[in-house]
C-alpha cells in the first residue's frame, strides 16, 4: 500500500500545483470563453515543464512514443 502511494504521489503533487496556478485565472476580468483556453494552455505548459524538470518516467515514455509516431507519419 505504501509503495503504491509513493508511485502516484508525484502525479498528485503536479496536479495540485497546476490546479493552484490555474485557479487564479478566474479572477481575470475576461470572458469565460477566453479564460478557459488560457487555463488549458497554461496547465499544459506547466505540466510539461515540471515533467521535463523532474524527469517523470511516464511523461518521458509518452514523449518517446509520440516522437516515434511523428517520425513514422512525417
Amino acid at each position: 500500500m505504501i509503495k503504491q502511494l509513493k508511485d502516484i504521489a508525484p502525479s498528485y503533487y503536479i496536479a495540485f500545483f497546476v490546479a493552484a496556478c490555474v485557479y487564479f485565472f478566474k479572477y481575470f476580468n475576461l470572458s469565460y470563453w477566453i479564460i478557459l483556453p488560457m487555463q488549458v494552455l497554461a496547465g499544459f505548459i506547466i505540466v510539461v515543464l515540471i515533467c521535463e524538470y523532474m524527469r517523470i518516467e511516464e511523461y518521458l515514455e509518452i514523449k518517446m512514443v509520440l516522437k516515434k509516431v511523428i517520425k513514422y507519419n512525417g
